[in-house]
């Protein structure tokens, strides 16, 4: 009899989670847990540091790594990380073992109005794969450097998220979408993204994240 009650309490349970559409960033095993304490503190500098920031500092040249042109920009990265996809706009970059991933779309297109969450979801599935994730932190801040119109072009929005790949694995990514305009052609807008296991957060950005962003130049872009 406890045997019956158990396996019907599963099922209900089972059949509530395919019933309730959530949140876009459902919960999953493990994605509640406290987060490990080094990548919380440097999340939340992170965050400071990013609201503080009203335009990008120096760029430095990091001898030794490779470079990536587009038009009008370029951005070095460590020689044994290799591109997963690239064009002229667009640079996808992964370490050997494909669990950490440097993101840049220079300039991207979507037709419509969408908002910045929504475009933060799209980068979510098409480019991290989806998946159970956890929204741990939002910023948003206006740069100087977009002119104004009106509206949110110049709004640069900044999101953490957990998400847990296939193999139950926690990975931290952190989302960058900037507006650069909106108009009768779509919307013009720019995205940053970096991913990696929770456990390599500190390391990789200390190792490659940072160095990557300050090696970026933009010629003909509003940097």
């Amino acid at each position: 009899m406890r045997n019956t009650r158990s396996v019907a309490i599963a099922v209900v349970l089972v059949l509530a989670a395919l019933l309730n559409p959530g949140a876009r960033f459902a919960a999953a095993a493990g994605l509640d847990d406290p987060l490990d304490p080094a990548a919380e503190r440097h999340i939340r500098d992170f965050r400071n540091a990013w609201l503080g920031a009203s335009a990008p500092g120096p760029r430095r040249e990091i001898v030794g790594r490779p470079t990536y042109s587009g038009i009008g920009w370029s951005i070095q990265y460590p020689r044994e990380w290799t591109i997963r996809e690239a064009n002229e706009q667009f640079l996808h970059v992964r370490n050997p073992s494909g669990t950490a991933a440097f993101i840049i779309a220079n300039t991207a297109r979507l037709p419509g109005l969408p908002s910045a969450e929504e475009l933060r979801d799209l980068v979510f599935s098409r480019l991290l794969g989806g998946g159970p994730a956890r929204l741990i932190a939002a910023e948003r801040k206006r740069i100087a450097q977009v002119p104004q119109t009106g509206d949110d072009s110049g709004v640069m929005s900044l999101y953490i998220v957990r998400r847990q790949d296939a193999s139950g694995e926690l990975m931290l990514c952190s989302i960058q979408i900037t507006i650069l305009s909106r108009g009768p052609l779509g919307t013009d807008y720019q995205c940053f993204v970096q991913s990696c296991p929770e456990r390599q957060w500190v390391e990789t950005w200390k190792q490659v994240f940072d160095p990557m962003i300050v090696s970026a130049q933009f010629i003909s872009w509003w940097w």
